[in-house]
């Protein structure tokens, strides 16, 4: 096939074969790379509605890819051919190659920067806050609404009407790379730079539950509300909203829980709902 393009004699038949050569070779590099992602940092948690988003991504990513190549290819071909007819002379591999290598590669950098998005939104309504003149209430400006996944811990955060800024995990006042927790130890998750709370009298409020289970489905901590009793604060209180989530003798070491952790606005209706997994080991 080499040989045929760098003669120009490749058939219409012979471009739809490449065409369909490199559409499997693409893809099955595409799902291998996928795989091993996942063999490799095998503690993240799966959810299957944000994995089939992610296989589909990779897949036309993969399959844009191959048919950038084979029209490239074909167009490269039939300009030789124009070119030959007119001068009766070919153009040569190497400057056949060059300038589809070059544009491939433009391709490929692209795809892989599109690829590495991991966070998707779109733009909601401002909404305005109607209230009686004794108690007047200020409308959040319109902020995104989407999810978000933290690659080092696998924390995956739905959003909608407020908008995190930045999402971790803290233990001992310093930041987690990893979800190992000992047993009798807690920790905290916080969202940094919280947008979109209304504002009512000067105060918003804020409502904070925590949920934490088993692989089998076994609620351990179940709080309503954390911030109970002391849920009103300032705008710039608020920019920062933690959850403190206290480990027991109840959990195994070496096993996996689930916490669920959901913040709202209990003058609006808007919320960020984070769902991380983490596993109980033994106290360093």
């Amino acid at each position: 096939m080499i040989r045929k393009f760098s003669t120009g004699s490749m058939s219409k038949k012979a471009h739809i074969a490449l065409l369909k050569n490199l559409l499997l070779i693409c893809n099955l590099a595409a799902l291998v790379l996928y795989l091993t992602m996942h063999i490799i940092f095998f503690d993240f948690p799966l959810a299957l509605p944000e994995e089939t988003v992610i296989v589909v991504n990779i897949t036309a990513i993969a399959s844009i890819f191959a048919a950038a190549i084979s029209l490239l290819l074909f167009l490269t071909d039939m300009a030789d051919k124009i070119y030959r007819q007119k001068s009766g002379m070919r153009i040569p591999l190497y400057a056949k190659a060059i300038p589809i290598a070059a544009i491939v590669l433009v391709v490929f950098l692209n795809a892989c920067n599109n690829a590495a998005t991991t966070e998707t939104k779109k733009d909601t309504a401002t909404q305005r806050v109607v209230t009686p003149a004794a108690s007047t209430a200020t409308a959040a400006p319109a902020v995104a609404e989407g999810t978000r996944t933290e690659a080092s811990t696998g924390m995956h955060t739905v959003y909608t009407g407020l908008e995190p800024y930045h999402i971790y995990l803290l233990m001992n006042g310093e930041k987690l790379n990893h979800t190992d927790i000992p047993i009798g130890e807690k920790f905290t998750l916080a969202v940094e730079g919280v947008k979109g709370l209304v504002e009512k009298d000067g105060k918003v409020s804020v409502g904070c539950s925590l949920l934490v289970s088993d692989a089998g489905g076994r609620i351990l901590i179940d709080e309503k509300d954390q911030y109970a009793g002391r849920d009103e604060m300032t705008l710039q209180q608020a920019k920062t909203l933690t959850c403190t989530i206290q480990t027991s003798e109840a959990m195994e070491w070496e096993k996996r829980y689930t916490v669920l952790v959901k913040f709202w606005d209990k003058n609006g209706s808007g919320k960020i709902e984070t769902r991380v997994i983490f596993r109980a080991i033994d106290m360093p």
